[in-house]
């Protein structure tokens, strides 16, 4: 062995005393594999003295010089000169490059890094790979790791083609797809009910995670229903109280809203972990003017003052958004059951729920309902409500159970999802409380989507 490196050390100055012999200190680049410049003499015998000089550098002069220093095929041009070269390039040991291993025949190009400050997002969390092995997604991605997206508690992912929930990253330094946000989970009851309200049964305690308790000055009042992480939707006379002068705003300090409530009770103990939260801000439809104006446009839009953290007790109510036509925004058909869950009073003259209670409620066509409305109640079906309840006193809803959701079930694969098409609004009082043999008003949802659109958008601009 020491024969053989003398040998090579005595052909390297060989061939460098050759290319000294023929002017060629300029040419100490081709050591590093940089391309000749052509000759300013133009002599041919010098060029091709050049030529073979060159040659003679490339193939003699480098691998000599690997031989004796003891390393492999190191050729930066690799990594830094052409790093989107494609030619695989095989080795027959694990090589290292910071803190990782790759194995042999990884492609070495794979030096190449694609961007890991992507790998994030308020709805995904991310799970790199490897060669199969788990890798930090914050630090070096190289050509050939994979990111799998995964969402996060409380969401799914979106229901559209040409997603890939797997990315690779390529040896052009680019993902292979683009990254996507998951959705919200919405309107999954997480029980069946043991079973609001009058003649209404107890909900399970995880069973509406979309129901929210509105409290004043520590006492509730209202319900409302989760859409967003911080978008809720109630009625509008539950933050809007009304003078000789009209009607006027209550000071939004006073309110709280508690996600994750059972127990009507602000200080009760829950067996699961409640969320609380201040209001940012209330949005009431210009066309509301309470009692006046027959609690017409009674629906508001409130905005938390900070994002909910879904979880399995606390997830948003399905709202279509994206329908075009009257006939696809009409309210579902007579008859159709939907479930409204509140606090509100379990006798007609009784106390209020000191739990979540809910009931089944049927639709009533609002010709029907006008029909049989008494006459100093007609004005009170309005064109942005529909009805639903019952006129046997069987079960209805009453005080307490203001802005709380009306809801009905689909069946989209093997879930049942729930959508919400109203808002208790307001029923029809005698002697002080609530008839039973009539129907309630709610606030039909679909009139007021391109509000609720715009307040969805800003309430992800301000946070």
């Amino acid at each position: 062995m020491r024969v053989l490196k003398f040998f090579l050390i005595l052909l390297c100055i060989f061939s460098i005393i050759v290319q000294v012999k023929c002017g060629l200190f300029k040419k100490v680049g081709s050591f590093l594999g940089v391309k000749k410049e052509s000759d300013d003499s133009g002599e041919e015998n010098i060029n091709a003295q050049v030529d073979t000089a060159y040659k003679f550098g490339s193939l003699i002069i480098k691998p000599a010089l690997n031989l004796l220093l003891g390393s492999d095929d190191t050729d930066s041009s690799i990594t830094s000169q052409n790093p989107q070269r494609q030619d695989k390039l095989e080795s027959t040991t694990p090589y290292n490059y910071g803190n990782y291993a790759f194995s042999p025949g990884y492609y070495k190009d794979s030096l190449v890094q694609c961007p890991s400050d992507v790998l994030k997002g308020q709805t995904i969390t991310f799970t790199c790979y490897r060669e199969n092995f788990l890798i930090p997604c914050d630090d070096y991605i190289f050509a050939n790791d994979t990111a799998q997206i995964n969402c996060k508690p409380g969401y799914e992912y979106p229901q559209v083609s040409g997603i890939q929930t797997k990315i690779e990253c390529k040896r052009n330094g680019k993902w292979s797809a683009p990254i996507f946000e998951c959705v919200p989970k919405c309107g999954r009851v997480t029980k069946k009910a043991k079973a609001l309200v009058i003649h209404g049964s107890d909900t399970e305690i995880l069973e509406f995670p979309w129901n929210i308790a509105i409290y004043h000055s520590n006492i509730l009042i209202c319900s409302g229903s989760i859409l967003s992480e911080r978008i809720v939707l109630s009625a509008a006379h539950c933050f809007m109280k009304e003078t000789s002068h009209g009607i006027e705003q209550y000071p939004l300090e006073k309110y709280e809203l508690i996600a994750g409530k059972y127990f009507r009770d602000i200080d009760a103990i829950e067996s699961h972990q409640i969320q609380r939260f201040k209001v940012e801000k209330v949005k009431i439809h210009d066309a509301y003017y309470g009692f006046i104006g027959n609690y017409d446009a009674d629906i508001t839009i409130i905005t938390l003052d900070r994002s909910l953290v879904y979880q399995t007790h606390i997830a948003p109510v399905c709202l279509n958004l994206e329908l075009k036509t009257l006939a696809e925004k009409q309210v579902p058909q007579h008859g159709t059951l939907g479930i409204v869950a509140g606090y509100g009073y379990t006798e007609a003259d009784g106390a209020p729920s000191d739990r979540l209670k809910k009931i089944e409620l049927p639709i009533v066509d609002i010709k029907v309902c006008k029909q049989e409305a008494p006459d100093n109640f007609k004005s009170f079906v309005t064109s942005d409500k529909f009805c639903a309840g019952y006129n046997d006193g069987s079960g209805a809803v009453c005080k307490g159970d203001s802005g709380a959701g009306f809801t009905t079930g689909k069946i989209i694969g093997d879930e049942t999802i729930y959508f919400i098409h109203g808002i208790v609004s307001n029923t029809r009082a005698v002697n002080g409380g609530c008839d039973l043999n009539f129907y309630a008003m709610f606030t039909h949802v679909q009139n007021y989507v391109d509000m609720i659109k715009e307040e969805i958008r800003l309430s992800k601009i301000d946070k």
